[in-house]
């Protein structure tokens, strides 16, 4: 009996002093060979031993198990337990801990597997899976009949759940636009626009042109989000996946006034179109860590993070990240005049976003790294983010 000791947050831990992680504890689908590390020995007649896992509770583990030196008695068996076992024989020879390990799911959904708290997340997946509410609110551009849209009772590969694209294709075959982009948090801080001309369009094929998105259209689409500041005090952390056209636009901003201490916490693409996250501190200027590379027409996940002891750090995509210093409490301004914006900035109506928006999730505290690794592998699983 070979049993693997659960890891902390779940996944296959080490078996015998063996590694053979499933991916699913960061997320993603990988192959992996055990290779001489994983050897225990040898054999004169075929070995039966099962190997048992622990994965987060609620989670999903999905693995096609084959074997290179032997048969397996459940080759490509698929299990979404908590836990479960297998049988292995092993055919004369040396013996080898799980051969090629194939897994082609996730364990648990993102939100689920973060030590970060979201105050407000927006996915064209399901980020969490306590979340039992609707992904977007869609109203057809033929008679302007509106309907919830919820996500696809099936998993794909990766063990995501997406919006159910053939329900708008269904209530939609001419085109829809979207009125509210639900908050999966349970916070109820869903992002609207009630104006139909601002509202932007669903597309079935935003990033590299195969997952759903939410597009604006760089011209007045733009959605407002509650302003909800007092969920916050030294930290933020800001998550998005997504696109533009050109330069000088925002994607999110908090922003109420102008200058220093008028609470720009945002990301946006400047002028140069560079990519990059500003943070507002009520003390000295904005951290503004900003990409080396320009951004604009490429697909990126970026990662923004902002604690009053460490300053600012940005990832995106597979630069390196961007750290700018600064200290303070989180800034947002005096007044709540204009609300929080996605797609645009607030207080004049302008820079407006222009490209799809697949995630945009918002932490009140900074994003350790534990966590960044875990996003960032779960944004290559599902949109082959670099």
């Amino acid at each position: 009996m070979l049993r693997a000791r659960p890891r902390a947050r779940g996944g296959i831990a080490s078996v015998s002093g063996y590694y053979i992680a499933l991916a699913g504890v960061y997320g993603g689908s990988f192959n992996e060979t055990t290779g001489t590390s994983g050897v225990i020995g040898t054999a004169t007649s075929n070995l039966t031993g099962t190997l048992t896992w622990s994965i987060q509770a609620g989670g999903d583990a999905r693995i096609s198990i084959n074997s290179s030196t032997g048969a397996v008695s459940t080759s490509s068996a698929i299990y979404t337990s908590d836990s479960a076992a297998f049988t292995v024989v092993v055919s004369n020879g040396t013996i080898s801990i799980g051969f090629p390990f194939t897994a082609v799911g996730t364990v648990g959904l993102l939100l689920n597997r973060l030590t970060a708290t979201a105050t407000a997340a927006y996915g064209m997946r399901k980020l969490r899976s306590a979340y039992a509410g609707s992904c977007i609110r869609i109203k057809r551009n033929s008679d302007a009949v509106e309907t919830d849209i919820g996500f696809s009772s099936t998993a794909d590969g990766n063990g995501d759940y997406w919006v159910d694209t053939a329900a708008i294709a269904a209530h939609s075959p001419g085109g829809c636009t979207i009125t509210t982009w639900y908050d999966q948090t349970g916070n109820s801080r869903n992002a609207t626009q009630t104006t139909q001309t601002f509202q932007p369009a669903y597309s079935a094929t935003g990033w590299a042109s195969s997952k759903p998105a939410v597009v604006f259209d760089g011209t007045d689409n733009r959605m407002n989000i509650p302003d909800h500041r007092a969920s916050f005090t030294n930290d933020i952390g800001l998550v998005a996946v997504s696109r533009c056209a050109n330069a000088s636009r925002v994607l999110f901003n908090t922003q109420q006034g102008s200058g220093d201490n008028s609470g720009a916490n945002s990301i946006a693409l400047d002028a140069s179109n560079k990519l990059y996250f500003i943070v507002d501190p009520t003390t000295g200027g904005r951290p503004q860590p900003t990409t080396t590379a320009a951004f604009n027409n490429t697909n990126f996940s970026i990662i923004g993070s902002y604690d009053n002891t460490n300053g600012a750090l940005m990832f995106a995509n597979a630069e390196s990240p961007s750290v700018a210093p600064g200290s303070g409490a989180l800034n947002f301004g005096t007044g709540t005049t204009y609300p929080w914006g996605l797609g645009f900035y607030p207080p004049t109506a302008s820079n407006f976003w222009n490209g799809p928006v697949e995630e945009l999730i918002i932490f009140n505290t900074a994003i350790g790294s534990t966590d960044r690794t875990t996003i960032r592998t779960s944004h290559t699983a599902a949109y082959g983010a670099p």
